[in-house]
């Protein structure tokens, strides 16, 4: 009997050609974004998730494009859908909770770090995540909660000059300057070349009152960037609690030119001229500060000023 060769199905030619065009599709989307020509790679994207519309990957690279042409309302709507998808899905989990850092909605930001850390266990993901998750609950103040986390990282790796800074930083506003000492002469120890360190080793010694190593590190910070108005206007402060009112003044003088809607420089200055007993002049400096929302940025700190130095007491 004569061997019968059957011809290929047509409806498999038809699936293989889809195929190819749907690779081609995400090909080109890719190369698109490589050119940071986002709208044309979402356009793409468009194609591939009509072709195939229950694959979350696709939605997950549409909504990274979203993202970074600032359309978030959208972006957050393909990484829910790909959650939806792929309930499992670690990348879509991680850029929404990145979105959601990014729009200040930090509890649902938290949410979905929290869900990354259920599907991804390897070290540098890890730390990133951490000092993520960290630099979240720092923005809405949990600071204690974002310290833990700064060390959790800093247990996989303590050489991160991310993680140290974190650390520093969140010691800082934890009232822990010894520790944040630490850690930012850590950085330098990893990172000898980074000035702004100098400013965060200068600003915790200030608040320690160690306020000459305060001044020679902010000498540094100055000698590299000498129109610095916060390293000026800081300086200025330590100045003046070593009793060097003049140079506290021309420190604070030039801050004010550099910067002058800075709120926290005209707060320092009028606490030089109140320390000088230039109270006038301190005053007009502390209703600038007002002027300026010191009081939103900072605390009531000013207006306790204003308030002792400034206003006539009624017997």
């Amino acid at each position: 009997m004569r061997k019968v060769l059957h011809a290929v199905p047509l409806l498999f030619l038809a699936f293989f050609t889809t195929a190819q065009s749907l690779m081609d599709l995400v090909k080109e989307a890719g190369n698109e974004n490589d050119k940071n020509n986002y709208l044309k790679a979402i356009e793409l994207y468009n194609q591939v998730i009509a072709a195939e519309p229950n694959n979350g990957k696709w939605y997950l690279y549409r909504g990274q494009d979203f993202s970074l042409v600032n359309d978030f309302k959208k972006a957050e709507a393909d990484y829910s859908k790909a959650i939806e998808l792929t309930p499992q899905y670690f990348d879509a989990y991680l850029s929404r909770a990145i979105l959601y850092q990014t729009l200040n909605e930090f509890e649902r930001s938290i949410n979905d770090y929290n869900q990354t850390l259920r599907y991804r266990k390897d070290d540098n993901m890890l730390v990133f995540i951490y000092n993520n998750r960290g630099n979240a609950k720092s923005l809405r103040r949990d600071y204690e909660g974002a310290y833990k986390d700064f060390i959790k990282a800093y247990n996989i790796d303590n050489q991160s000059i991310t993680t140290l800074d974190n650390l520093g930083k969140v010691s800082n506003q934890l009232n822990k300057g010894d520790e944040a000492l630490f850690f930012f002469k850590k950085m330098l120890e990893v990172d000898s070349s980074s000035v702004s360190v100098h400013s965060d080793i200068a600003y915790t010694l200030l608040n320690l009152k160690r306020f000459q190593e305060s001044i020679d590190q902010y000498n540094i910070v100055l000698i590299n960037n000498p129109n610095s108005p916060l390293a000026l206007s800081n300086r200025g402060l330590a100045k003046m609690n070593l009793y060097d009112y003049e140079g506290a003044l021309i420190d604070a003088n030039r801050s004010i030119v550099l910067y002058p809607q800075n709120s926290y420089a005209f707060r320092n200055r009028g606490m030089i001229y109140t320390a000088m007993s230039k109270n006038t002049e301190g005053c007009t400096d502390f209703q600038q500060a007002l002027k300026l929302d010191f009081t939103r940025k900072y605390d009531n700190e000013v207006e306790e000023f204003y308030n002792h130095y400034c206003t006539t007491k009624k017997n």
